[in-house]
C-alpha cells in the first residue's frame, strides 16, 4: 500500500524546505493539504493549505517527524486522500 505522495527536502543555510508531490485528478480543481508534526505520539497541527495545484514548496520547517495529509477536494466534497509521514533532520 504505497502512497503516491513523494516529499524531496532541500538543505540551505538559513532553514529547511520540502517540495511535496501528489497526483493530479481531472474533476479536481482544489487540494488541501496538512503538515502535522509527531511531538510525544501526539499530532500537532503544523500547517493547513489549500491549493489548486499538485505540488507545493513549503520553507522553513524544522526537523523532526511529520505526516502529510493531502486530500482531494471538488466542490467541498473530498474525492480521494492519502497521508505520509516523513522525517527531516535538522543539523
Amino acid at each position: 500500500n504505497t502512497t503516491p505522495i513523494t516529499v524531496t527536502s532541500f538543505k540551505s543555510t538559513t532553514s529547511d524546505s520540502i517540495y511535496i508531490e501528489w497526483p493530479s485528478i481531472d474533476t479536481v480543481s482544489a487540494f488541501k493539504y496538512r503538515i502535522f508534526e509527531l511531538m510525544d505520539d501526539t499530532l500537532k497541527l503544523n500547517q493547513t493549505n489549500i491549493i489548486n495545484a499538485n505540488n507545493s514548496m513549503i520553507s522553513q520547517i524544522p526537523g523532526g517527524e511529520f505526516v502529510i495529509q493531502v486530500t482531494a477536494v471538488n466542490d467541498s466534497t473530498q474525492i480521494n486522500s492519502w497521508s505520509m509521514p516523513f522525517r527531516l533532520n535538522q543539523n
